[in-house]
């Protein structure tokens, strides 16, 4: 299926207008791509999801996807467990029985976890190329 990207929702955990107005440049502008940008505290009140069912004319998300950085791993189950549970919550809230498919990423920064190319596509220091994708060990 050729679907277009019909929003992106950026959330952050602290109030970053110069962010925000880079992101909306972008988005917005540029792109043409309706963007949202809310902290984290305001997320899981339904207000994202209400936004953009104003701005499509009352059309729902059929599919969500949620980035989320600042987790370590010993965390990994209690947050998704608590973060889903509250979007889930906010499907809810925009219309009883609205369960779209949704899709949580983990983003970690700070691991120990090394590639070694092996078939050359590498820089000269040796790391991966950058937009290395590694699927399976």
């Amino acid at each position: 299926e050729n679907k277009k990207l019909e929003m992106i929702l950026i959330i952050f955990p602290f109030k970053a207008g110069f962010l925000y107005d880079k992101i909306k440049q972008l988005g917005d502008i540029k792109y043409n791509i309706t963007t949202q940008c809310c902290l984290k505290t305001v997320l899981f009140k339904g207000d994202s999801l209400n936004k953009f069912h104003a701005a499509n004319k009352g059309r729902k998300p059929e599919k969500i996807l949620m980035f989320r950085d600042g987790v370590s791993e010993g965390q990994f189950l209690t947050v998704l467990a608590r973060e889903l549970l509250a979007m889930r919550e906010a499907c809810k809230e925009l219309e009883e029985g609205y369960e779209p498919q949704i899709t949580y990423i983990v983003v970690q920064k700070r691991h120990h976890t090394r590639f070694f190319p092996t078939d050359g596509n590498k820089y000269k220091n040796g790391n991966a190329l950058a937009g290395t994708v590694v699927d399976q060990g």
